[in-house]
């Protein structure tokens, strides 16, 4: 493919890549030169699909039903228990990907979202 034989690829993987593609051609493999042009937003669709499937997809993880299920401690308040809830069972990138995800998906990005999803 056109677009991963970029000036900024390193020797070594220039080299691997070339080594794969005789060995395809090797074992009977028909190789063809081809292009994608959109494969240039491959990378920024990736790094916004996936923090927003995640906070998403996390979302249920409030110790109510799903995820980890301490006890309440005496006096707290709903809102208190699942965030002592998601802070002691998340890691810190899951809350990374969490943060960056919710506001990827706030109002202030809907103009984006949708030159996103029309993609």
């Amino acid at each position: 493919m056109d677009e991963f034989n970029i000036a900024e690829l390193d020797e070594r993987n220039r080299n691997m890549q070339h080594m794969f593609i005789e060995m395809l051609k090797e074992r009977g493999a028909i190789i063809k030169r081809i292009s994608v042009p959109l494969m240039k937003y491959c990378l920024p669709f990736y790094y916004t699909l996936i923090p927003s499937e995640a906070a998403t997809n996390l979302a249920r993880f409030d110790g109510i039903k799903y995820g980890a299920q301490p006890d309440f401690k005496e006096g707290e308040e709903l809102f208190d228990y699942v965030t002592r809830v998601r802070s002691e069972a998340f890691g810190l990138n899951v809350k990374r990907r969490c943060m960056l995800g919710n506001f990827l998906l706030s109002s202030k990005f809907d103009e984006f979202n949708e030159k996103v999803r029309t993609a």
